[in-house]
């Protein structure tokens, strides 16, 4: 921002820019008391603002509203993120500040004629989406106009000074005898012409036409005076000196230099080397133009691309400099120009100036790849350059392959039409490519070669890119940057790996059409792919982990790679079948540490998500889509939400407690690892939790007979797991046993319809329902099946469960699970470490194990279920009676305990109680 007291000035006319106290336009600054208005903008020229807000703007950005008010308001154009807007009569124009940004540099361009004197006013109001007033307007800068008419009558010539006259004989001597006159010219006949001579003149102290005619002249107009110069034919050298001079190089290659004053100086044909010097120049490589008819005419041809051009050099001052045709060097030198490359292959510098420099000068343009790294360099010859403090330039490369540099100031630049080289360096610089195939840079590298070359990252400033049409690669480097590709395959850079992490900024970056790739950096950045198959990088895989932000991705349309770094991320696939990575990737992988809380929204099509470490959330949206928790490559996995979405999904949530959810159709989940929650949703889902004790939610109309009339299936075969029934009761129920006992169907009166892998072994321990009751495996069968159903668990032990009959169960081979269910039942165990199981409600029961009698030690275990505590259960007459309850009917009597042996062996050894409790024998 300025905080300096600023001028603009048209001619004699002059406009002054005071920012008052604690305006946006300065951070809460105040002008700088030692300042004064020396520093001036000329017509033409370019003002560089930077708007601060009082806080980061929000996620649809802030509208700021500026008026720009009083005489002569509609003589500027807004320079914004790469347009040129007229502002008109009324001085309305608006700007938004992006989501988390608190500053916006822009630039109001003094495009027009200033000619009637009058005060201006410059205005700025807050506004909301809708363009509706969300804060009181108030006064930000005032810019007072003094205006004095403008002289429209050329200086009247005092002396007229010619060349191409003979020398008079002042002598009898053999040869011409020749005299000088006070200002050191040749006396000359005037009347007899001497074409072609190579001439020497001076001016005088006046205003002096001189004319050189044709020949190699030398013209020392150093005497000061608004002289007007005519060199003519031949390669002349010419020194305007002090004074307001006008200079024609004509045909020849001409060294002109216009030194101190307001010059205007035009080489001509041929090859001239041109330079204005101090003060506010107008420097035409060929021949004067009017501002905007050089500006109309910047992009119309391509120009002799090939061929060696003009040296033309503003110098110091705020200078108005035109190309020619040929491959043109234009230098604006110190303070804010105006540069128009036009045709040819020029090179343009905004704020460097000529140290040196002879008519064969050269420039060579070399491109060197190194390290992955693509160096842009120029190397004189025979001349020589160097850069002076910045200002605010105005650059147009024109037709042809241009190369532009900024330096230092608040830039504007267009490459126009072909293959452009451009580099804002110092200063928040809006950069045009245009069409063609261009290289854009905000800031500058250093080349390791040449440790210095660059730009100090401490110095990067806040620019925006535009690509424009054409295969584009832009880098936004250090700063708060913007970045838009526009059409064609581009890439785009928010930061560099190159440039200290420290000094990454907050940048936007959108590919456009095309098969774009995105770095954004270090810092919390935002990229949009927009049309084509795009690859995004939210951070550099290179980069350290420590400088990786918080960024936002979105792919947009085409099959798109979202890859989100470090940090807290969110990524958006938009349409096509995009890819989705959380963290890093395979070939560059992180610590786990460094992973962040992703989340990851594939949307339309059929998308591949992996979130990576940490706890991430997965949004698979429409089409048949891959979702994965965590990743192959995760040594520490994430608590992680996982939504199929529509359409045929595949969930897996890898390491860590997930929550998997199908959506509509039918999807395949995987918990994997850890303690997760399976909702397949509407559709014929198959899941299988993993590892761990799992929960599975079922709704009610959400599991019908698929097409092939196939069913809802749970194949979890570890962990103790649980089944969820939303809207569903135990006697809404239908159990039985399919594929040989491998599997239990479980059929609801709501046309629902659950397969269960080793449902009949107790692969799912315990269902619970809308009502509250919460019932084991065994106790579903009890109540909800008929006879004995003799299964296998995945450990490969038999599992034998009576249902709602009286029953005798059998197990003789050892470490088999027995429960007779509802009714009067017998089970019978041998081989010892068998389980029997009992709940309330399962009436009399009796256990005759025959472990111990056959020889066999292992401990067999009663398992008594839910709701039944140490305290509910009585000891009863005979070998072993126990009571459960009040119930009579509730009892277990357990055979071969003989209560007068102290020597017998028990044939239950433990007593274990859902609330944790064991009891033994003492």
């Amino acid at each position: 921002g300025k905080t300096l007291i600023e001028t603009v000035t048209d001619a004699a006319q002059t406009i002054i820019l005071t920012p008052d106290k604690g305006n946006p336009f300065a951070a809460g600054a105040t002008p700088d008391p030692n300042s004064t208005a020396g520093d001036t903008l000329s017509e033409g020229h370019l003002q560089g603002l930077t708007l601060y807000l009082p806080y980061a703007a929000g996620s649809d950005g802030q509208k700021v509203r500026l008026t720009l008010t009083g005489a002569s308001a509609d003589a500027f154009t807004l320079v914004y993120q790469g347009q040129r807007i007229d502002i008109g009569a009324d001085g309305l124009f608006e700007v938004t500040v992006r989501a988390g940004q608190q500053s916006l540099a822009f630039g109001l361009w003094e495009s027009g004629d200033v000619d009637q004197s009058g005060s201006l006013t410059l205005k700025a109001q807050f506004i909301d989406a809708s363009g509706q007033p969300t804060h009181k307007e108030h006064q930000e800068i005032t810019l007072t106009l003094n205006a004095t008419d403008e002289d429209a009558t050329p200086t009247p010539i005092d002396t007229t000074i010619k060349g191409d006259l003979a020398p008079i004989d002042f002598g009898p001597d053999p040869g011409v005898q020749s005299q000088n006159d006070a200002l050191g010219n040749l006396i000359t006949d005037p009347n007899q012409a001497e074409l072609g001579r190579a001439d020497t003149l001076y001016d005088s102290a006046g205003a002096d036409l001189i004319q050189s005619g044709g020949g190699a002249d030398t013209i020392n107009a150093t005497r000061g005076g608004n002289d007007r110069i005519e060199a003519g034919d031949g390669d002349d050298w010419v020194s305007a000196a002090a004074g307001a001079d006008s200079v024609q190089g004509g045909t020849g290659s001409d060294i002109l230099h216009g030194d101190a004053g307001q010059d205007q100086l035009e080489g001509g044909a041929d090859q001239d080397l041109l330079i204005g010097g101090a003060d506010n120049d107008e420097v035409f490589a060929d021949t004067r133009q009017e501002r905007n008819d050089a500006l109309a005419a910047n992009d119309l041809s391509l120009g002799g691309s090939a061929t060696r051009g003009e040296w033309v050099d503003g110098s110091a001052g705020e200078d108005f400099v035109v190309g020619g045709a040929d491959a043109d060097l234009i230098l604006g030198g110190a303070d804010a120009d105006l540069l128009l490359g036009g045709a040819g292959n020029d090179n343009l510098w905004g704020d460097s100036g000529t140290t040196f420099a002879y008519r064969d000068w050269s420039l060579e343009r070399q491109v060197e790849e190194r390290n992955g790294v693509t160096y842009y360099k120029s190397v004189f010859a025979r001349a020589g350059i160097e850069a002076s403090a910045g200002a605010d330039d105005l650059m147009f490369g024109g037709a042809g392959d241009d190369w532009l540099l900024g330096n230092g100031g608040d830039d504007f630049i267009d490459g126009g039409a072909d293959n452009d080289v451009a580099f804002g360096e110092q200063g928040d610089d809006q950069i045009l490519g245009g069409v063609g195939d261009d290289v854009l840079s905000g800031d500058n590298l250093d080349d390791p070669d040449e440790p210095g070359s660059g730009l100090a990252g401490a110095l990067h400033g806040n620019d925006y890119l535009d690509g424009g049409t054409g295969a584009d690669t832009l880098w936004g480097n250090g700063g708060t940057d913007q970045l838009i590709g526009g059409s064609g395959d581009d890439k785009l850079h928010g930061d560099d790996v190159k440039t200290p992490g420290q000094y990454h900024g907050q940048d936007y970056l959108d590919g456009g059409d095309g098969a774009d790739t995105l770095w954004g950096g270090g810092e919390d950045d935002e990229l949009i792919g927009g049309a084509g198959n795009d690859h995004l990088e939210g951070d550099h895989s290179t980069l350290d982990v420590q400088y990786h932000g918080k960024d936002t991705l979105a792919g947009g349309q085409g099959d798109d790679t979202l890859i989100g770094g470090s940090k807290d991320d969110q990524l958006y696939g938009g349409e096509g079948n995009d890819a989705l990575v959380g963290d890093d990737t395979p070939d560059h992988p992180f610590a786990a540490e460094a992973h962040g809380k992703d989340t990851l929204f594939g949307e339309q099509g059929n998308d591949s998500l992996s979130g990576g470490g940490k706890d991430d959330r997965l949004y698979g949206g429409e089409g048949d889509d891959f979702l994965e928790g965590d990743g192959d490559t995760v040594a520490e996995g994430g608590n992680d939400l996982l939504d199929g979405g529509t359409g045929k999904d595949v969930l897996h949530g890898n390491a860590g407690n997930d929550t998997l959810l199908g959506g509509a159709d039918d999807d395949s989940l995987y918990g994997d690892a850890g303690n997760d929650t399976l909702s397949g949703g509407a559709g014929t889902d198959g899941m299988d939790g993993g590892e761990g004790d799992d929960v599975y939610l079922l709704a009610s109309g959400e599991s019908p007979l698929n097409a092939a009339g196939n069913s809802e299936a749970i194949l979890d075969q570890s962990g103790s797991n649980r089944v969820v029934f939303s809207g569903a009761l135990p006697d809404d129920l239908t159990l039985v046993s399919v594929l040989g006992g491998s599997y239990l169907q479980i059929d609801s009166s709501t046309a629902d319809h659950l397969l269960v892998q080793g449902g009949l072994a107790g692969a799912v321990a315990t269902y619970e329902f809308a009502d509250g009751q919460t019932l084991s495996y065994a106790e579903l069968i009890g109540r909800r099946m008929d006879g004995v159903n003799d299964a296998t668990d995945a450990s490969g032990q038999r599992v034998l469960t009576g249902g709602r009959d009286n029953n005798t169960i059998v197990a003789m081979a050892g470490a088999s699970t027995l429960s007779g269910g509802r009714g009067s039942d017998t089970l019978t165990g041998g081989g010892g470490g068998n389980t029997y199981l009992y709940s309330r409600g399962d009436g009399s029961d009796t256990i005759a194990d025959q472990s111990k009698a056959g020889g066999f030690t292992a401990a067999n275990t009663l398992r008594f279920g839910s709701g039944i505590a140490p305290a509910d259960i009585t000891l009863g007459l005979g070998s072993l009676l126990i009571c459960v309850g009040s119930d009579p009917a509730d009892a277990i009597h357990i055979e071969g305990f003989t209560p007068g042996d102290v020597y017998a062996q028990p044939a239950i050894d433990r007593f274990e109680f859902a609330d944790g409790t064991v009891l033994s024998y003492p």
